[in-house]
């Protein structure tokens, strides 16, 4: 079972990492907000599930960290939502929608520094050397 759990976050670490990478390119797309988002919640839940095949220590960092990502790119995802409803509604010219915009951008712009962040660090080799899963 350990080696299954090795196996399984190893490769979610690597799809997290590949959707990091296409947001960190194109943030602007609500897609690859989405599938960040998840691939967040998948890697997260893995090291939930598998919580006793790691150091307790180094899942708690990981898992507060990926947190703090959600929270940003959630910010935008919501919106995108919201603006989508408001559109099928034919409001999507009102002022809710203009203010909606305006959130949006500002909740991108947060999403962005946060990604720069993840994009300076070389987590991924520190978290496979955490995980002990090299």
């Amino acid at each position: 079972m350990q080696d299954y759990a090795a196996e399984r976050v190893r490769s979610l670490l690597a799809r997290f990492v590949f959707e990091l990478n296409r947001a960190a390119k194109g943030g602007r797309d609500p897609e690859k907000i989405h599938a960040l988002r998840v691939s967040v919640r998948r890697l997260g839940q893995a090291l939930r599930a598998f919580h006793q095949f790691f150091p307790q220590k180094q899942v708690k960092r990981i898992r507060k960290r990926l947190r703090s990502l959600m929270r940003c790119a959630a910010a935008v995802r919501d919106r995108d939502i919201a603006l989508a409803l408001l559109e099928r509604a034919g409001a999507g010219k009102g002022v809710a929608a203009e203010e909606l915009r305006r959130e949006r951008k500002l909740a991108e712009r947060g999403l962005e520094r946060e990604l720069r962040g993840w994009m300076a660090n070389n987590f991924s080799s520190k978290w496979r050397s955490a995980l002990h899963l090299l």
